[in-house]
Protein backbone atom coordinates (compact mmCIF):
# COMPACT_ATOMS: atom_id res chain seq x y z
CA UNK A 1 0.00 0.00 0.00
CA UNK A 2 2.70 2.21 0.90
CA UNK A 3 3.99 2.13 -2.69
CA UNK A 4 1.17 2.82 -4.43
CA UNK A 5 0.62 5.85 -2.44
CA UNK A 6 4.16 6.98 -3.46
CA UNK A 7 3.42 6.33 -6.93
CA UNK A 8 0.26 9.03 -6.76
CA UNK A 9 2.66 11.56 -5.22
CA UNK A 10 5.44 11.24 -7.87
CA UNK A 11 2.71 11.56 -10.53
CA UNK A 12 1.29 14.79 -8.59
CA UNK A 13 5.03 15.98 -7.90
CA UNK A 14 5.69 15.43 -11.87
CA UNK A 15 2.09 17.18 -12.48
CA UNK A 16 3.46 20.13 -10.72
CA UNK A 17 6.87 20.40 -12.25
CA UNK A 18 5.54 20.33 -15.87
CA UNK A 19 3.04 22.69 -15.53
CA UNK A 20 5.95 25.11 -13.49
CA UNK A 21 7.73 24.53 -16.99
CA UNK A 22 4.53 25.70 -19.08
CA UNK A 23 4.16 28.62 -17.43
CA UNK A 24 7.82 29.50 -17.19
CA UNK A 25 8.76 29.07 -20.87
CA UNK A 26 5.64 31.45 -21.77
CA UNK A 27 7.52 34.38 -19.51
CA UNK A 28 10.60 34.09 -21.01
CA UNK A 29 9.26 35.00 -24.79
CA UNK A 30 7.73 38.72 -23.32
CA UNK A 31 6.07 40.33 -20.31
CA UNK A 32 3.42 38.85 -18.93
CA UNK A 33 0.09 40.39 -19.73
CA UNK A 34 -3.06 40.07 -17.82
CA UNK A 35 -4.08 37.18 -19.71
CA UNK A 36 -1.05 35.28 -18.83
CA UNK A 37 -1.91 35.76 -15.23
CA UNK A 38 -5.21 34.69 -15.46
CA UNK A 39 -3.93 32.04 -17.82
CA UNK A 40 -1.53 30.64 -14.75
CA UNK A 41 -4.07 30.74 -12.55
CA UNK A 42 -6.35 28.60 -13.68
CA UNK A 43 -3.55 26.43 -14.56
CA UNK A 44 -2.13 26.71 -10.92
CA UNK A 45 -6.33 26.00 -9.46
CA UNK A 46 -6.44 23.03 -12.07
CA UNK A 47 -3.12 21.38 -10.62
CA UNK A 48 -4.23 21.81 -6.97
CA UNK A 49 -7.14 20.31 -7.84
CA UNK A 50 -5.62 17.15 -9.18
CA UNK A 51 -3.21 16.73 -6.74
CA UNK A 52 -5.99 17.33 -3.77
CA UNK A 53 -8.08 14.18 -5.61
CA UNK A 54 -4.93 12.12 -6.25
CA UNK A 55 -3.61 12.43 -2.82
CA UNK A 56 -7.70 11.49 -1.58
CA UNK A 57 -7.30 8.31 -3.87
CA UNK A 58 -3.81 7.35 -2.54
CA UNK A 59 -5.42 7.81 1.14
CA UNK A 60 -8.49 5.88 0.63
CA UNK A 61 -6.82 2.97 -1.40
CA UNK A 62 -4.13 2.78 1.19
CA UNK A 63 -6.37 2.69 4.22
CA UNK A 64 -8.71 -0.22 2.24
CA UNK A 65 -5.57 -2.06 1.75
CA UNK A 66 -5.09 -2.19 5.71
CA UNK A 67 -8.70 -3.48 6.52
CA UNK A 68 -7.85 -5.70 3.79
CA UNK A 69 -4.80 -7.40 5.72
CA UNK A 70 -6.53 -7.15 9.16
CA UNK A 71 -9.25 -9.32 8.15
CA UNK A 72 -9.11 -13.18 7.82
CA UNK A 73 -8.81 -14.77 4.29
CA UNK A 74 -11.55 -17.28 2.91
CA UNK A 75 -9.16 -20.06 4.25
CA UNK A 76 -8.08 -18.40 7.48
CA UNK A 77 -11.94 -17.71 8.66
CA UNK A 78 -12.20 -21.47 7.58
CA UNK A 79 -9.82 -22.89 9.99
CA UNK A 80 -10.57 -20.51 12.48
CA UNK A 81 -14.37 -21.81 12.34
CA UNK A 82 -13.20 -25.55 12.75
CA UNK A 83 -10.65 -25.02 15.37
CA UNK A 84 -13.28 -23.27 17.81
CA UNK A 85 -15.74 -26.55 16.74
CA UNK A 86 -13.47 -28.66 17.76
CA UNK A 87 -12.43 -26.44 21.19
CA UNK A 88 -16.40 -26.79 21.71
CA UNK A 89 -16.46 -30.48 21.20
CA UNK A 90 -13.04 -30.99 23.94
CA UNK A 91 -14.94 -28.60 26.51
CA UNK A 92 -18.16 -30.91 26.44
CA UNK A 93 -16.26 -34.46 26.35
CA UNK A 94 -16.27 -35.53 30.41
CA UNK A 95 -13.37 -36.18 31.92
CA UNK A 96 -11.79 -39.98 31.94
CA UNK A 97 -11.98 -41.89 34.98
CA UNK A 98 -8.46 -42.31 36.61
CA UNK A 99 -7.76 -46.58 37.11
CA UNK A 100 -7.44 -47.25 40.21
CA UNK A 101 -3.79 -48.33 41.62
CA UNK A 102 -2.68 -50.62 43.97
CA UNK A 103 -1.57 -47.92 45.75
CA UNK A 104 -5.08 -46.11 45.95
CA UNK A 105 -6.58 -49.26 46.69
CA UNK A 106 -3.86 -50.51 49.37
CA UNK A 107 -4.64 -46.72 51.05
CA UNK A 108 -7.91 -47.82 51.53
CA UNK A 109 -7.24 -50.63 53.46
CA UNK A 110 -7.21 -50.52 57.28
CA UNK A 111 -4.12 -50.56 59.20
CA UNK A 112 -2.98 -50.85 62.47
CA UNK A 113 -2.23 -49.03 65.51
CA UNK A 114 0.19 -46.13 65.08
CA UNK A 115 2.44 -47.96 67.69
CA UNK A 116 3.73 -50.12 64.83
CA UNK A 117 6.32 -51.60 63.49
CA UNK A 118 6.84 -53.98 66.56
CA UNK A 119 8.59 -56.88 67.61
CA UNK A 120 6.64 -60.30 68.62
CA UNK A 121 8.14 -63.36 69.97
CA UNK A 122 7.03 -66.84 70.56
CA UNK A 123 8.95 -68.76 72.94
CA UNK A 124 8.31 -71.30 75.87
CA UNK A 125 11.21 -69.68 78.41
CA UNK A 126 12.52 -73.06 78.36
CA UNK A 127 15.17 -74.96 75.81
CA UNK A 128 17.09 -72.82 73.32
CA UNK A 129 14.34 -72.12 70.64
CA UNK A 130 12.72 -69.21 69.73
CA UNK A 131 10.49 -67.41 66.59
CA UNK A 132 10.47 -63.59 66.09
CA UNK A 133 8.52 -61.27 64.21
CA UNK A 134 8.95 -57.89 63.51
CA UNK A 135 4.98 -56.63 62.35
CA UNK A 136 4.19 -53.16 60.39
CA UNK A 137 1.48 -51.11 60.55
CA UNK A 138 0.38 -52.54 57.12
CA UNK A 139 0.52 -56.21 57.71
CA UNK A 140 3.90 -56.73 56.45
CA UNK A 141 6.36 -58.74 58.33
CA UNK A 142 9.71 -60.33 58.50
CA UNK A 143 10.96 -63.25 61.07
CA UNK A 144 12.72 -66.04 61.78
CA UNK A 145 13.14 -68.82 64.18
CA UNK A 146 15.90 -71.12 65.27
CA UNK A 147 15.82 -73.93 67.63
CA UNK A 148 19.42 -75.39 69.30
CA UNK A 149 20.28 -78.74 69.36
CA UNK A 150 23.60 -79.24 70.24
CA UNK A 151 23.27 -83.01 70.74
CA UNK A 152 22.39 -83.80 67.37
CA UNK A 153 25.65 -84.28 66.43
CA UNK A 154 26.77 -86.15 63.18
CA UNK A 155 30.18 -86.57 60.69
CA UNK A 156 30.58 -83.22 60.42
CA UNK A 157 29.24 -80.93 62.60
CA UNK A 158 30.22 -82.28 65.69
CA UNK A 159 29.13 -78.86 67.58
CA UNK A 160 25.34 -80.32 67.03
CA UNK A 161 22.40 -78.88 64.70
CA UNK A 162 20.58 -75.71 64.50
CA UNK A 163 17.08 -75.94 62.66
CA UNK A 164 16.23 -72.03 61.68
CA UNK A 165 13.90 -69.91 59.07
CA UNK A 166 14.40 -66.72 57.85
CA UNK A 167 10.88 -65.32 56.41
CA UNK A 168 8.66 -62.72 55.10
CA UNK A 169 4.97 -62.73 54.31
CA UNK A 170 1.93 -60.42 55.29
CA UNK A 171 -1.36 -60.33 57.32
CA UNK A 172 -4.38 -59.36 54.75
CA UNK A 173 -7.88 -58.58 55.42
CA UNK A 174 -7.75 -56.19 58.56
CA UNK A 175 -9.92 -55.39 60.70
CA UNK A 176 -10.83 -53.63 64.07
CA UNK A 177 -13.20 -55.78 66.00
CA UNK A 178 -13.38 -53.71 69.42
CA UNK A 179 -11.44 -51.29 71.16
CA UNK A 180 -8.89 -54.12 71.99
CA UNK A 181 -8.75 -56.38 69.05
CA UNK A 182 -8.03 -56.62 65.48
CA UNK A 183 -8.47 -59.48 63.31
CA UNK A 184 -6.19 -60.70 60.82
CA UNK A 185 -5.72 -63.29 58.20
CA UNK A 186 -2.37 -64.62 57.11
CA UNK A 187 -1.09 -64.44 53.71
CA UNK A 188 1.94 -65.69 51.90
CA UNK A 189 5.11 -66.85 54.25
CA UNK A 190 8.27 -66.75 51.82
CA UNK A 191 11.05 -68.53 53.69
CA UNK A 192 15.06 -67.87 52.23
CA UNK A 193 15.68 -71.54 52.15
CA UNK A 194 13.41 -74.37 51.60
CA UNK A 195 12.33 -76.33 54.16
CA UNK A 196 14.47 -79.45 54.20
CA UNK A 197 17.68 -78.02 52.68
CA UNK A 198 20.52 -78.46 55.24
CA UNK A 199 24.25 -77.36 54.58
CA UNK A 200 27.18 -76.95 57.41
CA UNK A 201 29.27 -74.21 59.09
CA UNK A 202 31.68 -74.28 61.22
CA UNK A 203 31.15 -77.81 61.90
CA UNK A 204 27.31 -77.04 62.79
CA UNK A 205 24.80 -78.16 60.32
CA UNK A 206 21.78 -75.93 59.55
CA UNK A 207 18.29 -77.12 58.92
CA UNK A 208 15.61 -74.85 57.20
CA UNK A 209 12.38 -75.49 58.99
CA UNK A 210 8.76 -73.71 58.80
CA UNK A 211 8.51 -70.94 60.50
CA UNK A 212 7.02 -72.25 64.00
CA UNK A 213 4.24 -70.83 65.57
CA UNK A 214 2.39 -69.17 62.02
CA UNK A 215 2.92 -72.38 59.93
CA UNK A 216 -0.75 -73.99 59.98
CA UNK A 217 -2.34 -70.81 61.47
CA UNK A 218 -4.49 -68.83 59.14
CA UNK A 219 -7.02 -66.63 61.68
CA UNK A 220 -5.04 -64.73 63.87
CA UNK A 221 -6.12 -62.16 66.23
CA UNK A 222 -4.39 -59.06 67.63
CA UNK A 223 -4.81 -57.97 71.47
CA UNK A 224 -4.45 -54.57 72.34
CA UNK A 225 -2.48 -54.08 76.01
CA UNK A 226 -5.60 -53.54 78.91
CA UNK A 227 -7.37 -56.07 76.79
CA UNK A 228 -9.39 -57.65 79.37
CA UNK A 229 -7.75 -61.44 80.46
CA UNK A 230 -10.93 -63.45 81.57
CA UNK A 231 -12.21 -62.42 77.74
CA UNK A 232 -9.00 -64.13 76.52
CA UNK A 233 -8.25 -67.77 75.54
CA UNK A 234 -6.12 -69.98 78.04
CA UNK A 235 -3.91 -71.74 75.50
CA UNK A 236 -3.18 -68.33 74.59
CA UNK A 237 -2.37 -66.56 77.78
CA UNK A 238 -0.04 -70.00 78.58
CA UNK A 239 2.26 -68.81 76.01
CA UNK A 240 2.22 -64.53 77.94
CA UNK A 241 5.91 -64.36 79.94
CA UNK A 242 3.88 -62.68 82.69
CA UNK A 243 1.45 -65.76 82.67
CA UNK A 244 0.32 -66.18 86.81
CA UNK A 245 -1.98 -68.86 88.96
CA UNK A 246 -5.37 -67.41 88.52
CA UNK A 247 -5.58 -66.28 91.83
CA UNK A 248 -2.66 -63.92 91.39
CA UNK A 249 -3.13 -63.01 87.92
CA UNK A 250 -3.44 -59.58 86.84
CA UNK A 251 -7.18 -58.08 85.18
CA UNK A 252 -5.80 -57.03 81.81
CA UNK A 253 -3.29 -57.54 79.59
CA UNK A 254 0.09 -55.81 79.99
CA UNK A 255 1.42 -55.65 76.04
CA UNK A 256 0.57 -56.36 72.53
CA UNK A 257 -0.03 -59.79 71.55
CA UNK A 258 -0.61 -62.07 69.00
CA UNK A 259 -2.85 -65.38 68.75
CA UNK A 260 -2.78 -68.03 66.46
CA UNK A 261 -6.46 -69.25 66.96
CA UNK A 262 -5.79 -72.48 65.03
CA UNK A 263 -3.22 -73.79 66.88
CA UNK A 264 -3.42 -71.91 70.11
CA UNK A 265 -0.11 -69.86 69.89
CA UNK A 266 0.93 -66.61 71.42
CA UNK A 267 3.25 -64.03 70.21
CA UNK A 268 3.84 -61.12 73.11
CA UNK A 269 5.50 -58.22 72.33
CA UNK A 270 8.98 -57.63 74.00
Amino acid sequence: MKRKFEKYRLTVLCMTAGMSLLVGCQGTDRAPSSQTYQESDALESELQAKETDALQAGIAELQQGQTDESAPEEGDGALLEQMTETQGEDAEQPEMEQPETEQTAAAGEEQLPEEFPMEFMFASGAGAWGTSLLLNRDGSFAGGYHDSEMGDQGEGYPHGSVYISDFTGTFTDIKRINDYTWSMTLGEVKMKNAAGEEWIEEEIRYVASEPYGLDEGREFLLYLPQTPVEELDEDFLSWWPDYYPEEERPQTLSCYGIYNMEMGYGFFAR
